[in-house]
């Protein structure tokens, strides 16, 4: 439950590469689904009683994949 970054998987053939997006920009991610309007929608959970949480913490964000 640590995911602070959104692993996209490029596939080339028979070879695959990971990319990461977004590593330390949203805290940790949890829940990430394809929306009917073509983005990714993904919410964060910071607020567990671990750290110190921010006012902006645990979220729905709405992330358009052509700006990754």
């Amino acid at each position: 439950l640590r995911g602070n970054a959104l692993y996209e998987a490029l596939i080339n053939g028979n070879k695959l590469k990971l990319k990461e997006n977004l590593k330390n920009e949203l805290g940790r991610i949890r829940e990430v689904v394809y929306g009917p309007d073509g983005y990714l929608y993904a919410t964060t959970s910071n607020r567990d009683g671990r750290g110190e949480p921010g006012e902006g913490d645990d979220k729905i964000v709405r992330i358009n994949i052509e700006k990754l």
